[in-house]
């Protein structure tokens, strides 16, 4: 019964990668009535052969005990072919964001045989060098075409806090000093409301451009490109890591790396001048942090030194953006129901809440000494967008 059940799932498995394989040879294009889209499939000697290609690797890759798990990343590619009114990003994964995928899945699928393979003993290293690659390869791409956005305002509190040593922008901006990576003309500060002082701050928070600001001083907007790329590489290791260890099984782990890296967000965000990205990374040693205090309820570690890190990463995540603090204190609350009830609770808790606490104060610190209030609203001045009463409204759409 085990071995017919194997086979039928077998069978299955290289239909639906047949299957995908000729989709992902198909067109998709739009009417200009409405959304209406016309699909068109090839139905040639040179696409047969490539789904019969696709069918025999299936099965081969089946019988050399490669895990057959990764081809659920095929999915993605029936998203553009659905024959309903679609999100308009679902349209993303037809033509050549499909090789995309499939990539994905043959990296993975490789990667369950890594026990098979001789030298590759850190794979969360090479998965960190493998997203480090693309994402310098997304960079160099999209190169003519950034910074745009948000992302000069960034950069020029970085020129701020090197050149002057303030957070006051208006003369950053009268130099033009944004001219030394951004072609074009800002019309003026991204600010809202000035400070208690009369100065112009920006609406942006100030936590980004310190953390870049040493690799601005080094190489300029380049070499801010290049570190973010590699706290992004940083990112996706610790997530295989993470992955590795909740599942225990690598290639469980190669498909969650895969589904992450190889993500449009985070390519595109890996190396943009915008918080999110960092954020995120931060927000993953929070999730190292929870499967560190479940660890060490077994073990008994009485080592306090990385908690004080782990509430140190935490505290930045306010710096970067407001709305990150949340996440801050969600995780912060799920790590203290965690220790609480651990080895050596005050310690580890004294540890963890050090930086967090004494960052909080400097944090509501920083809007009372700028604009006379605590309220981390306050850049915005009269500016309703940020406003609590729209969570409500938000939450139920």
């Amino acid at each position: 019964m085990q071995r017919l059940t194997h086979k039928l799932t077998l069978a299955c498995a290289v239909v639906c990668a047949a299957a995908m394989a000729w989709l992902s040879q198909g067109t998709l294009a739009f009417t200009g009535i409405g959304d209406t889209r016309v699909a068109v499939l090839p139905l040639s000697m040179a696409s047969l052969v490539c789904v019969v290609s696709v069918a025999a690797a299936g099965c081969a890759a089946w019988y050399r005990g490669v895990s057959l798990s990764p081809l659920w990343l095929l999915v993605l590619l029936v998203l553009a072919w659905i024959p309903a009114r679609l999100p308009a990003v679902f349209l993303m994964w037809s033509g050549g964001l499909a090789l995309l995928v499939w990539a994905a899945v043959a990296v993975c699928m490789l990667a369950s045989m890594r026990p098979r393979w001789p030298g590759v003993s850190r794979p969360a290293v090479v998965a960190g060098v493998i997203a480090g690659a693309i994402y310098a390869l997304a960079a160099w791409q999209v190169a003519p075409s950034v910074p745009g956005g948000d992302e000069p305002h960034y950069l020029i509190i970085t020129q701020s806090l090197l050149t002057d040593g303030d957070l006051q922008i208006e003369d950053n901006f009268r130099r033009r000093d944004y001219q030394a990576y951004y072609a074009g003309d800002l019309q003026k500060p991204d600010w809202r409301r000035r400070g208690r002082n009369g100065q112009i701050y920006s609406i942006h928070a100030p936590g980004l451009p310190a953390l870049v600001a040493p690799a601005f001083a080094i190489a300029g907007y380049r070499g801010v490109v290049s570190f973010l790329i590699l706290l992004a590489a940083l990112g996706s290791a610790l997530a295989w890591h993470l992955a590795r260890t909740v599942t225990g099984r690598a290639d469980a782990a190669w498909f969650g790396w895969a589904a992450v890296t190889w993500s449009t967000s985070s390519i595109f965000h890996s190396f943009a001048v915008y918080p999110d990205y960092p954020g995120g990374v931060i927000a993953l040693t929070g999730i190292w942090a929870l499967l560190r205090a479940q660890r060490e309820a077994v073990n008994g570690s009485e080592r306090l030194l990385p908690w004080w890190l782990h509430g140190a990463a935490l505290a930045t995540l306010p710096w970067l953006h407001t709305r990150l603090s949340l996440i801050a204190v969600a995780i912060g609350l799920a790590l203290f129901a965690r220790l609480v009830s651990g080895p050596d609770r005050v310690g580890r808790l004294a540890a963890l809440l050090a930086v967090p606490v004494a960052s909080a104060a400097a944090w509501f610190g920083f809007f009372w000494m700028i604009w006379g209030t605590p309220n981390p609203s306050a850049p915005y001045g009269a500016d309703t967008n940020s406003a609590l009463s729209y969570i409500g409204r938000g939450v139920t759409l």
